[in-house]
């Protein structure tokens, strides 16, 4: 998956968190997958790659 700029990487990165720690989920499973989660920490590793370039 490719980002455009550091700010769109930013924004997926807000929607898992938000996706992750709501209190009120709409669907529970996403907060207890691991995929989520893999998917999150990725998305973290990459805005950290991106700030260290």
């Amino acid at each position: 998956m490719e980002f455009k700029d550091y700010f769109e990487l930013l924004a997926l990165h807000k929607i898992l968190l938000e996706a992750k720690f709501n209190k009120k989920p709409g669907n529970m499973y996403v907060q207890i997958s691991p995929h989520t989660a893999n998917f999150a920490n990725k998305v973290v590793d990459s805005l950290i790659a991106y700030v260290c370039l």
